[in-house]
């Protein structure tokens, strides 16, 4: 017979106060109504860029379409739906000659007229830019009215229609007065800052206005410094845009620049070429600048033009004139890497007219104690410009069996996206959602930034396909929580399996 001694009654009592004491707290344990947090997975999508063609409101090329209203009744409506319903581009350029009233106020058939062009307009459905004049020869002197009070009548008589329609016109081009309405050859120069103020009057307030020159953009204003103060102060500042018809035709744009500095010409003088060019990429980060390539020469080769559409900004081109440059783009060839290089050079440019918003990457986290799902989205604007119109931004989450599609909106600005020379910066996208509503099963997040005055949502120039919620950024699923009480039970019990073998695990990934 063998004696235990002492320390090995210690040992025992210690190994049996450890097998006890669990078992009665466990016992305790289960009779309480705690669980496990439920079990979330995510997965997010991968972006890569496309250099495929997107289809978004107000850029792009675009094509000219006349009108000249008069006294003999006609079926404008019909004819602006016939002109136009065969344009695939987003944008068309609406010319209406006046030349026709230049001695006396528009007659009650004009007005029918040219309501009934606006009327064709919306039924086509795109944005529009519009020029009045009286000149389509550049012999404007020889048309234009003689009395710029006439030229304020007439834009009185033309109220109700322009604020009627303001949907659908996007930019105002020109005061109507000039050559083609471009604001030289007329004896009215005088008259522009209050023409100006007139067409605004007479205007939607969402309807974007637009002068040839940035020299008469600083002198309508009065703004020369372009600071956050100037354009919550006035709405002009806000509104008043750019055209220019003669971009790249020589090193002064055939007299939109000067030769001499800001220095010795002053604030509302013409600047050179340099100067000017650096007050448009500031000032075209808020509103609009479109025109006309013109006359084949270096300042125009591919290269030296996509450089100079990037400071400018530009949103919209003629794609009828000149010809001779775009053909050169057509022969040109892109070189830089990317998703771009070897595509000729007149597609590139047509891809990045305007805005082309890019989702660089996406992450998705769930912070275990607050039970949320945070969602990051980092935004590019890889185009020459920036979207213009207030945005409405939106995370959508769609369970994959019921349907059933929560939209949480966002608070981001992506205007703030310059694209042009400031392609490379990044908005990050964020938004914290709460989980604890959600039911178990699996989800999928799409994000979306949709244009309310177009009712369009804007494409991406991601690989990915746009869906009816937006693009697809990333999934998640949610397992049923687990009670202590089961998992005490799992532990406590050890049922049998259908093999007749005990065992205590619990299977965690139950309800997945």
């Amino acid at each position: 017979m063998k004696y235990v001694t002492g320390s090995f009654v210690k040992y025992m009592v210690v190994i049996t106060l450890c097998l006890i004491w669990p078992v009665r707290i466990f016992g305790t344990m289960r009779e309480m109504k705690l669980s496990f947090p439920r079990i979330v997975s995510i997965t997010t999508e991968n972006f890569e860029e496309t250099n495929r063609q997107l289809n978004n409101p107000y850029c792009g090329f675009y094509l000219m379409y006349g009108f000249v209203p008069d006294d003999y009744v006609q079926n404008f409506e019909e004819l602006a739906v016939e002109k136009l319903e065969k344009d695939r581009h987003e944008l068309a350029m609406i010319q209406i000659n006046l030349r026709n009233y230049a001695e006396r106020p528009l007659s009650e058939t004009a007005l029918k007229n040219i309501e009934d062009i606006f009327v064709g307009l919306e039924t086509v459905g795109k944005q529009y830019i519009v020029r009045f004049m009286y000149d389509w020869d550049g012999k404007n002197l020889e048309t234009e009215p003689q009395e710029a009070e006439i030229i304020y009548e007439h834009m009185r008589q033309l109220q109700d229609t322009l604020k009627s329609h303001s949907d659908c016109i996007y930019i105002l081009q020109g005061l109507f007065i000039g050559n083609w309405g471009e604001l030289n050859g007329t004896r009215h120069l005088d008259e522009m800052q209050r023409l100006a103020l007139q067409l605004a009057a007479v205007t939607g307030e969402n309807t974007y206005l637009a002068v040839r020159m940035p020299v008469q953009w600083r002198r309508i204003t009065g703004v020369a410094e372009l600071t956050t103060e100037a354009r919550l102060r006035s709405s002009m500042v806000r509104r008043l845009s750019l055209f220019n018809d003669g971009i790249m035709g020589n090193e002064g744009d055939f007299g939109t620049y000067g030769v001499h500095s800001k220095t010795e010409t002053g604030s509302f003088g013409l600047w050179n070429r340099e100067e000017e060019l650096s007050f448009q990429e500031e000032l075209c980060c808020y509103v609009p600048n479109g025109g006309e390539v013109i006359v084949d020469n270096p300042w125009n080769d591919f290269e030296n033009a996509k450089e100079t559409l990037k400071q400018m900004h530009i949103s919209y081109l003629n794609l009828d004139y000149d010809q001779n440059v775009l053909n050169k783009w057509a022969k040109s060839t892109v070189t830089e890497s990317g998703c771009f290089f070897g595509m000729d050079g007149l597609s590139y440019v047509e891809r990045h007219l305007g805005y082309r918003m890019l989702i660089k990457n996406v992450s998705m986290r769930r912070n275990y104690w607050s039970d949320k799902l945070s969602i990051n989205i980092n935004l590019q604007n890889v185009g020459f410009a920036p979207i213009y119109k207030k945005q409405d931004v939106s995370i959508s989450i769609r369970n994959k069996v019921t349907q059933e599609v929560t939209v949480y909106p966002v608070d981001a600005d992506v205007r703030q996206l310059a694209g042009g020379t400031g392609a490379d910066e990044v908005l990050l996208v964020n938004k914290s959602v709460s989980l604890k509503n959600f039911r178990a099963g699996e989800y999928e997040v799409y994000f979306s930034v949709f244009d309310k005055d177009s009712n369009r949502y804007i494409e991406f120039s991601n690989e990915q396909i746009m869906q009816e919620y937006g693009y697809k950024i990333g999934e998640f699923s949610i397992a049923d929580s687990i009670s202590l009480k089961d998992v005490m039970a799992g532990l406590t019990t050890n049922p049998k399996d259908e093999d007749g073998v005990t065992g205590g695990d619990y299977d965690t990934s139950r309800g997945n």
